[in-house]
C-alpha cells in the first residue's frame, strides 16, 4: 500500500527499480509484451512503465474509481482496464491514447480475461459477466446466472470461460453462444480464485479454506484439498502437475493435483499471503501483507 511498483531480479533477489507516481495503492499489474509493464491503482489511473528505463511513459486517466483489472490483447498494444466506476476502458497503451469506454455493467467491474478475436470477458459485482468485442466496442453477450458478485475468471480455450462467485459456485460458459454449460457446486463459501490445470481440469479455492479440483467433462469435483487454516486467496499451477495455494493463514501449500496429496507447506510470511505466481524454472513468488515478496523452490 506504499503506492509504488517495484521491479525485482528474482534470481539475485535484488530490487532493480522503484516506480513512483501513483497517488494511491497499486491494485493490479500486467505485462505488455517484454518491454512494458502496466499498473492499475486505487487512484483511478493506469500507468505504462518502460522495463529498460523504469520510467513512466504514459498515464492513462479517465476512470472515476479504482482500477481493478488489466487485460492486454495479442497485438501487445491494446489494453482494457476495469474499474469500480462500473466501466471498462480501451486504450492504445503504447501511444497513451484512450480508444473508448465499454458501458453496461450495473456495479463495480472486478475481473476480466482475454479471449481470441479481440474479445474480453468481464465479471462484475452486478452478478453478471459480459463478453465484449473490443475492436468494435460492443457487448456481444451478457451471461447471467450467478446469485452474488463475480469474483474471478479464467479462460478455457477459444470460446469458454469459468467464473467463480461469492454465491459459492463456479459456472462454465460458452461465450459465443451466451449459455451456461455447467454449474460447479461444492464450495461452502465464496470462491475467490480459479485456474485451469490442463487436461480438462480446473482448480478453485476460497473462503471455505479448501482447494477443489474439477473434471470439466462432467463438472464433478474429483479432489478436495484441505489443510489451510484461513481463506485461500490465490492458486498457481506448476508445469509438472503440482498446484500451489496461498492463504491468509500466512502459508503456501504445494499439492499433487492428481492424487490430492499435500507435498509441502511453505511457511515464512508474517501475515496473510494474497498472491502467488510461477516463475521460469519452476520457482514460485508469493506476495504478502507483511510487505515482502518471497521466492520459493518448491
Amino acid at each position: 500500500m506504499d503506492r509504488t511498483l517495484r521491479i525485482w531480479d528474482a534470481t539475485s533477489g535484488t530490487c532493480l527499480a522503484i516506480c513512483r507516481g501513483h497517488a494511491r495503492h497499486v491494485q493490479c499489474v500486467a505485462a505488455l509484451g517484454e518491454d512494458c509493464i502496466i499498473s492499475g491503482s486505487g487512484d483511478g489511473s493506469a500507468r505504462v512503465w518502460d522495463t529498460e528505463t523504469y520510467e513512466c511513459v504514459h498515464i492513462l486517466r479517465g476512470h472515476g474509481g479504482m482500477v481493478t483489472c488489466l487485460t492486454t490483447l495479442a497485438d501487445e498494444k491494446t489494453l482494457v482496464t476495469g474499474s469500480f466506476d462500473h466501466t471498462l476502458m480501451v486504450w492504445d497503451a503504447r501511444a497513451g491514447l484512450k480508444l473508448g469506454t465499454l458501458c453496461g455493467h450495473g456495479d463495480r467491474v472486478w475481473c476480466s480475461v482475454a479471449l481470441s478475436d479481440d474479445r474480453v470477458v468481464s465479471g462484475s459485482f452486478d452478478r453478471t459477466l459480459r463478453v465484449w468485442d473490443v475492436l468494435h466496442q460492443t457487448c456481444l453477450a451478457t451471461l447471467e446466472g450467478h446469485r452474488d458478485r463475480v469474483w474471478c475468471l479464467v479462460a478455457l480455450g477459444r470460446d469458454k470461460v469459468a467464473s467463480g462467485s461469492l454465491d459459492c459456485n463456479l459456472r462454465v460458459w460458452d461465450c459465443k453462444a451466451g449459455t451456461c454449460l455447467g454449474v460447479l457446486s461444492g464450495h461452502g463459501d465464496a470462491v475467490r480464485c480459479v485456474i485451469a490445470l490442463g487436461n480438462g481440469a480446473l482448480a478453485s479455492a476460497g473462503d471455505d479454506k479448501c482447494v477443489k479440483v474439477w473434471d470439466l467433462s462432467d463438472y464433478t469435483c474429483t479432489r478436495t484439498l484441505s489443510g489451510h487454516g484461513h481463506f485461500v486467496t490465490a492458486l498457481a499451477a506448476l508445469a509438472d502437475g503440482r498446484l500451489v495455494s496461498a492463504s491468509r493463514d500466512r502459508t503456501l501449500k504445494v499439492w499433487d493435483a492428481r492424487s490430492g496429496r499435500r507435498l509441502a507447506t511453505l511457511a515464512g510470511h508474517a501475515h496473510a499471503v494474497e498472491r502467488v505466481a510461477v516463475l521460469p524454472g519452476g520457482r514460485v513468488a508469493s506476495g504478502s501483507h507483511d510487505r515482502t515478496l518471497k521466492i520459493w523452490a518448491p
